[in-house]
């Protein structure tokens, strides 16, 4: 939501009874008197000084003198090391989960374990890029969990006990700055700000080996800081890397494309959104551009 007067800069994310606001400190004190009018509303102290900290969603930002720093809430990883002791591991996935996995299935308690603690990561991979591969692999196996099934599982895990509190920092934004951070700094007196949006897409072709089909990548970036990420089976089953390396593309292009619209829908006119899609795939690329000249022939 944002204020619908226009001299008013007031932002609100709410998501069920839980809300992320940024204004003046004059517009949240007129929007809590408002709430509090029909519920009873907490507060916690503005992410404003450096070393301030606020908790959304069950994330917890930090502010710092770089930007904001997100971290996943670490009750999650206590809760799986408590039902799951494993060793420590340096990486959370290895060469097993490209393999074709021909291991019995679980026993009804086991697998109902599997189910709760892939549903635990499930939520924890959203903020945790680093395990979206392995999460992948392991919700593709939430109908008929298997004995691989549960190496992977454990193994995930005792990556997460080693590296229990990873976040990512996204700084401020600035002028056309983009993954490289070039630009200059966020500046009035232009005209119009460019805000740099870009969707960075990636396709592990046939990497599902026992059914052929492909894994997408998507990160998005947002002024050259990670916004944003998912890995995820695609359904189809490409018959090249090229078609796999297009299908992720897409896949970031409709991501971006949202994003964008919630960009511009809270900038407004003064600011502008330049999106823009990044593969390592000649093919890819020349597939989108193809397509793209198409259309506007059409």
């Amino acid at each position: 939501f944002k204020s619908t007067e226009e001299s008013v800069r007031k932002y609100l994310c709410l998501h069920a009874d839980d809300g992320l606001l940024a204004s003046t400190p004059e517009e949240r004190e007129k929007l809590v008197k408002k709430l509090e009018e029909k519920v009873k509303v907490q507060v916690s102290s503005p992410l404003r000084d450096e070393g301030s900290s606020l908790e959304f969603l069950k994330r917890k930002y930090y502010k710092t003198d770089e930007g904001i720093v997100m971290y996943s809430d670490r009750k999650h990883v206590d809760a799986l090391a408590k039902v799951l002791p494993v060793k420590e591991r340096d990486t959370p996935a290895d060469q097993t989960f490209q393999q074709p996995d021909t291991t019995a299935e679980l026993d009804a308690g086991q697998a109902k374990l599997y189910r709760e603690a892939t549903g635990r990561l499930l939520y924890l991979s959203s903020t945790r890029p680093d395990i979206q591969y392995a999460v992948c692999a392991l919700s593709s196996k939430m109908a008929r969990p298997t004995k691989l099934a549960w190496q992977w599982l454990r193994r995930v895990v005792g990556y997460l006990i080693r590296n229990p509190d990873i976040g990512f920092l996204i700084k401020p934004c600035q002028h056309n700055a983009k993954l490289d951070y070039a630009g200059s700094k966020l500046r009035t007196g232009v005209d119009v700000l460019t805000f740099s949006l870009e969707s960075v897409t990636d396709a592990d072709w046939a990497g599902q080996r026992q059914t052929r089909k492909s894994i997408s990548s998507v990160q998005l970036y947002v002024g050259g800081s990670l916004v944003a990420s998912h890995v995820r089976t695609q359904k189809s089953i490409a018959l090249s890397s090229g078609e796999s390396e297009f299908v992720a593309m897409v896949s970031g292009a409709t991501e971006a494309t949202h994003l964008q619209d919630c960009l511009e829908f809270l900038l407004g006119p003064e600011v502008a959104v330049a999106t823009t899609l990044r593969a390592d795939s000649s093919a890819a690329r020349g597939t989108v551009s193809y397509t793209h000249l198409r259309a506007h022939e059409t």
